[in-house]
This record gives C-alpha cells, structure tokens and sequence, in this order.
C-alpha cells in the first residue's frame, strides 16, 4: 500500500548477536545494582527476554546503550518489588534508633543543592560524563560508547570534572563560612 511503511520481519539473530557481543558488559552492569550474583543472571535472562518480545530492533542506533537502558529499567523494577516483598513489622521499627537530627538532614540538603549548582556550572559533556559514572555506574569505556568519543577523553573529562567540582565547592564552602 502506499503511503504506509512496510515492517520488516523479527530476527532473533540480532538479540542473539547482541548478547554475544554485550553479555559481559550487562552482567557487570546488572552486577553493580543488584546484591548477589544469581540475581545478576536472573535479572540479565530477563533483559534478553524483553529484547525478544520487541520487534523494532532494526529501529535501534545503539544497541548497547539500549540494552543499558533496559537492564536499567529491570533493576529499578526488582529493586522496587524486593523493598515491598519484605515487609516490616511496627514492632521491628519501633526498636531502630533514630540518629539523624533535623541539622543533619538540612546538612545533607545543602551539601546536595551545592554539588548540583557546582555540576551546572560545568561543561555538559564534562557533567553528562561525570553523571553517567556516579549516577548510572557506567565505565569508561560504557561512557565513551555512549558519548561517542575515546577512552582517552573520557578519562580526561573525568578528571578534570571532579577537579573542577572540589574547586568550586571549596570556593562555594568559602563564601557561606
């Protein structure tokens, strides 16, 4: 017909090829985010299955960052079904020591508003890099993928961020003291 696009047909060849290629750099991914090793291969069975069920992977231009994006999506969703399958009884809680006092919490919301305002301030590549390491506990060779650039820049941009970072939140430091 025309005017409609014409779908190609699913080839599980491709999921297969990804995983060959990958499968390393998803467990140790998975690794980083969950607690024990068998559910790093659970949760790695369960990213592939998913792959199987989609079929436009012919739509998609990184496929190891997609596969990223899904294994990511897997573990906030196990991390998220394992905090409600294990209940706690009141009993339980009552007996847990509250240490934090309203200082500290102020303490750590100011500490986070002067990192995010020192990260703002950085060059984006630098702060995206910086932020795929910390947050989403990329390697650098993850980041580089992802960014489309060399090992090399990547460690640089690492670097010279965290340095820049601990300037400006000394600077910062200084002028609310």
């Amino acid at each position: 017909m025309p005017g409609k696009a014409r779908k190609r047909p699913f080839n599980p060849t491709v999921i297969g090829d990804w995983a060959q290629q990958w499968h390393r750099q998803l467990h140790r991914f998975l690794a980083r985010r969950l607690p024990s090793e068998a559910d790093t291969q659970d949760l790695a069975q369960e990213v592939y299955l998913r792959l199987l069920r989609f079929d436009g992977t012919d739509l998609v231009q990184r496929p190891q960052a997609y596969l990223c994006k899904i294994a990511a999506h897997v573990a906030c969703e196990w991390q998220l079904k394992a905090r409600q399958s294990k209940p706690h009884s009141s009993a339980a809680l009552d007996e847990l020591a509250v240490e934090d006092t309203l200082e500290d919490a102020i303490d750590l919301d100011l500490r986070r508003r002067r990192v995010r305002t020192a990260l703002q301030e950085l060059p984006a590549k630098m702060r995206v890099a910086l932020m795929l390491q910390h947050r989403d506990g990329l390697s650098y060779e993850e980041i580089a993928c992802e960014l489309g650039t060399s090992l090399r820049a990547v460690r640089r941009c690492i670097e010279e961020g965290y340095a820049r970072l601990r300037k400006q939140l000394h600077a910062q430091q200084g002028e609310s003291s």
